[in-house]
């Protein structure tokens, strides 16, 4: 990206400690030097876009250069295989994950979901009233079902037992507990 200090957007040479609100001090941040700001945050590089426009133009119209992210060696390669698209790099994979993630999330095509989510709200409801207590578990049930229905085409009765629902709750509690 940039090879020199003199080359990276304006932005404090050294950081604010203590902050309770980094979102006001971000706004601080670009009242003083602008829409894009730079901060080294530890070894981290960082930049803040303090307007829609500037997010704009560089994550839209620039997106091949500045839409990767960081490297996950043990979340994202070691633990699942660079087969998780939220934690791809930016590449030909993750374009093609992009692109049928939107494919089957666009407004018209999540339209045809409504049936679904029509039956499921109907059996929270039933869940709800018969059993108020496990609200918890009756809302994760209703969520998994519509999700593992539009993507497997299959409902999920209890979400203690159904095999997906369980392979994913513990691929995201190893990918949450690793250090």
């Amino acid at each position: 990206m940039w090879s020199h200090r003199s080359q990276l957007p304006p932005g404090p040479k050294t950081l604010k400690t203590g902050v309770q609100k980094p979102w006001v001090w971000f706004r601080e941040l670009n009242q003083q030097y602008g829409d894009v700001v730079y901060l080294q945050m530890g070894p981290t590089p960082t930049i803040i876009l303090g307007s829609a426009q500037a997010a704009w133009d560089l994550l839209e119209k620039r997106g091949a250069i500045y839409s990767s992210r960081p490297r996950f060696i043990m979340g994202g390669e070691l633990l699942s295989n660079n087969m998780r698209g939220l934690m791809a790099p930016y590449s030909a994979f993750w374009r093609r994950w992009r692109k049928l993630l939107h494919s089957g999330f666009m407004q018209r095509q999540s339209e045809t979901y409504r049936p679904v989510q029509s039956l499921e709200s109907k059996v929270l409801m039933h869940e709800l009233l018969a059993d108020p207590k496990n609200y918890r578990t009756h809302l994760e049930r209703y969520a998994a079902s519509v999700v593992v229905t539009v993507t497997y085409g299959r409902r999920v009765e209890d979400v203690r037992t159904d095999a997906v629902v369980r392979m994913n709750a513990e691929s995201m509690e190893r990918l949450t507990s690793v250090k």
